[in-house]
């Protein structure tokens, strides 16, 4: 793989791999429904986010 390619494959693997820690992180806190769903979203999210330049 290169270019574009590589590219969109490495962000859906990073995503992928956040999701499952962040689903980890949501069962711990005992969360469910919409809760879980909203604090999922948000840590996959903040997971993914590139570093903001300072």
């Amino acid at each position: 793989m290169h270019g574009a390619a590589l590219n969109s494959f490495m962000k859906k693997c990073d995503r992928n791999a956040a999701a499952v820690s962040c689903e980890a992180a949501a069962v711990e806190r005992k969360l469910a429904g919409a809760a879980k769903t909203s604090f999922t979203k948000k840590c996959v999210k903040d997971a993914t986010a590139k570093p903001s330049a300072q």
